[in-house]
């Protein structure tokens, strides 16, 4: 994990019919419900298990961790620039405009469509 100083560790106790992964998405749960409104979870990590009484049958208890990302540290959300996008836009069209002249909305060639086309089955 990456800075030690925001890693925190908890347990969770679980029946121990749930799975790693529905053990692991109720540590997230709790984990969110730990750190501040602004604060990011990055992930968690399971550690190990171990059997433990409960009051409904065997339960376990789980070891996890998780790291914290304050605020300040988190990336800052940025306005977009669009302009190269449309720079490479008016260049494809023009290309286009070309090699096959004037086109219609839906006429280009499938070999220019970004995605690829639906494959019937």
């Amino acid at each position: 994990m990456a800075d030690a100083s925001n890693v925190r560790h908890d347990t969770i106790v679980v029946p121990e019919r749930m799975s790693p992964a529905q053990v692991r998405a109720r540590a997230e749960r709790k984990a969110h419900a730990h750190v501040g409104d602004d604060d990011l979870v990055a992930f968690v990590h399971l550690h190990g298990s171990r059997p433990v009484g409960g009051e409904y049958g065997t339960e376990v208890e789980w070891r996890y961790s998780y790291q914290v990302i304050p605020p300040a540290a988190q990336l800052p959300i940025r306005p977009v620039n669009w302009s190269a996008g449309a720079s490479v836009l008016s260049m494809l069209l023009s290309r286009l405009t070309a090699e096959y002249g004037e086109i219609e909305y839906g006429e280009l060639p499938a070999a220019y469509y970004p995605l690829p086309q639906r494959i019937s089955t």
